[in-house]
């Protein structure tokens, strides 16, 4: 379940139960600009917004971490948000990178491109209570995302690495 807000409504609407929460913690993010509209569009005989905007603005994170909120931008210089659920934005985290590198490729017709984000810096360490690792990558502008991973994916890791660097000129991708 998901819901939206916009500023061209009078009163926020899709807050039920978030209203008396406050939202913590806003962060500053900037992304690719778009157009921002709002348009009634309709899905296998359902009625729904469509929204689209210039920029994200700020994310929040309810106080007690059940919900984020995102707001965004409109041409008009109006914010307009979304409020979901975890559960929500572990599907969009699942979703989202997968989508991107579709929409890329789509666009500039090219099925060898995908998204590429410089590495900052990285943490390998013993998951508690668990046998496997935990790899973290970081980017220098604050994108983080943590795998689980065996002890023998990392040697194999190693491994194709020490070997790629061994017969591959700079200009060749390194496979595994």
């Amino acid at each position: 379940m998901w819901s939206v807000a916009s500023s061209s409504v009078s009163g926020p609407r899709g807050f039920e139960g978030l209203a008396n929460r406050p939202l913590v913690t806003s962060t500053h993010l900037s992304l690719f600009p778009s157009s921002y509209t709002v348009s009634q569009i309709c899905v296998k005989g359902c009625s729904m917004d469509d929204i689209s905007c210039t920029s994200l603005s700020t994310c929040q994170i309810a106080a007690d971490g059940s919900a984020i909120r995102l707001v965004f931008e409109a041409a008009n210089g109006q914010p307009t948000s979304l409020t979901l659920p975890i559960r929500c934005i572990q599907q969009l985290l699942m979703t989202l990178p997968h989508a991107a590198s579709k929409a890329i490729r789509a666009k500039h017709r090219d099925e060898t491109l995908r998204l590429v984000f410089p590495l900052g810096d990285w943490k390998l360490e013993q998951a508690a209570g668990a046998s496997e690792l935990i790899l973290t990558l970081n980017t220098t502008d604050g994108f983080e995302v943590s795998f689980s991973i065996g002890h023998d994916a990392i040697a194999e890791m190693s491994r194709t690495a020490r070997s790629s660097a061994d017969v591959s000129a700079p200009d060749q991708p390194y496979l595994n």
